[in-house]
Formats: structure tokens, sequence, C-alpha cells
């Protein structure tokens, strides 16, 4: 049996170690990639194109119920994202679905 406050002691540490490695795993992943994709697309990389593509944007009402419909697909995408990693995992467990929590740990 395992005692609830040490459990909860390592779960802890071990939840704050599990978020440390993709953090520090992402700095030398965007550096890997950023080099290839800077040598490529080099001579798009300079203010004068970026403010001339800024000034090229639509800010009219259709351009914002895009991003409305954008934003909500993107919210549905993630929920429905979560809901089959925990239908996965729910099978190897005893319980099933009664086994998985969803939400967001904070």
């Amino acid at each position: 049996m395992v005692q609830g406050i040490n459990f909860q002691k390592e779960k802890k540490q071990f939840n704050c170690q599990a978020n440390l490695y993709p953090i520090i795993g992402f700095i030398p992943n965007s550096i890997l990639y950023f080099i290839p994709f800077y040598l490529v697309w080099q001579e798009y990389l300079n203010i004068i194109y970026l403010e001339e593509l800024t000034r090229t944007v639509d800010l009219s009402s259709k351009g914002q119920s895009d991003s409305l419909v954008m934003i909500h697909t993107m919210i549905v995408g993630i929920a429905l994202h979560v809901l089959i990693d925990g239908i996965t995992w729910s099978a190897g467990t005893e319980n099933g679905l009664r086994s998985i929590r969803f939400g967001m740990m904070l």
C-alpha cells in the first residue's frame, strides 16, 4: 500500500520533472529546425517583406469570422485529441475509462 503523503510528494516531483524535460528539449530542437528553415527562406525573412505582408492582411468582418472558425476548430480538435488519448490509454487499464481522468494539471 502506498503512503498518502509520500505518494503525493513523489507525484508532484514527477510532474515537475515531466514538465521540465520538454522545455529543455525545446531549445535544441528549435535551433535544429530553425537553421534549415532560415537557409531556405532567408530572402523572405527581412523587415521590408514582413511589413508588406502585414499590410495585405484582411481585417474585414470576413477575416474575423474566419479567425473565429479557426479558433473553434482548434478547441474541438484539442478536445477530440484528448478523448482519443483517453480511450487509447483506457484499453490498458482494468477499469477502462473509469481509470482515466480528463482535465489539465496546473
